[in-house]
């Protein structure tokens, strides 16, 4: 895959618009609007927050993607609430499938999203330090090898516990507010979009994001970046490959 391509598709902000319609739309059949709107306000404004955090008051992180407003590129918060619900809708999904009782996901799925999302950006973060998306003011202990645009080596472990704290925060926001929303069919229930389209769904708008990832860790002969991502493609399997299992 040419770093010149991957570098223009990640800057440009159709791909994000695109994957974010889709997962919204997603959501819309299987969760109603009331449902849907909630997480894409948790989804996206959480991680706008810490964003805004991150670049206007620490100065700890410089975003190159445009269009952004006060430093903070559509680009990127558009990819923390796809990849959060996608991930969230695939693991709930993977749950019910295996038959796991509903009191489950209140324990489990605000975890296992954060685990999975963030196993995707141990990846994610390196391609777009290294293609120059962003870079980070100090550098980090994690990729030291991937040099950003200022000169400084690494990503700082506080952007993953971010994933993790904000990823797991907008899933559990989420389960204690879905039983007092009332509108369309409650996740566990079996009204609306199958659970395994759903699943096969939000599975296909996140095999992209774990392709580029792949790709530029083949392209700059780094294969060490997919074991420390495997996680996700792990979870990307059971579900692409589970034909017809726990379809209802």
């Amino acid at each position: 895959m040419s770093m010149e391509w991957l570098q223009r598709a990640l800057m440009n902000p159709w791909p994000g618009l695109l994957s974010a319609g889709l997962i919204a739309g997603q959501s819309v059949r299987t969760r109603g609007v009331r449902r849907t709107a909630v997480f894409a306000a948790l989804g996206l404004g959480l991680p706008a927050l810490a964003e805004a955090y991150a670049v206007t008051l620490r100065r700890e992180l410089r975003q190159h993607m445009q269009p952004q407003l006060k430093g903070v590129p559509l680009n990127a918060i558009l990819g923390w609430y796809t990849i959060t619900y996608a991930v969230f809708s695939l693991l709930e999904s993977i749950g019910r499938r295996h038959g796991l009782n509903w009191r489950v996901p209140h324990r489990v799925l605000p975890p296992s999203t954060a685990a999975v999302a963030t196993s995707l950006d141990l990846i994610l973060d390196c391609v777009g330090l290294d293609l120059g998306l962003w870079e980070w003011s100090q550098g980090g202990p994690y990729a030291p090898e991937v040099v950003g645009p200022n000169g400084q080596h690494g990503i700082p472990v506080a952007n993953f516990v971010s994933w993790l704290a904000l990823t797991g925060s907008v899933t559990g926001c989420y389960l204690l507010l879905e039983p007092r929303l009332g509108e369309g069919p409650p996740s566990r229930g079996t009204a609306g979009q199958r659970p395994a389209t759903a699943g096969r769904t939000a599975a296909l708008v996140l095999l992209p994001y774990y392709l580029a990832g792949a790709g530029w860790a083949l392209g700059r002969r780094r294969p060490r970046y997919l074991l420390y991502s495997a996680l996700c493609p792990l979870v990307l399997a059971d579900t692409l490959t589970a034909r017809g299992r726990g379809s209802n």
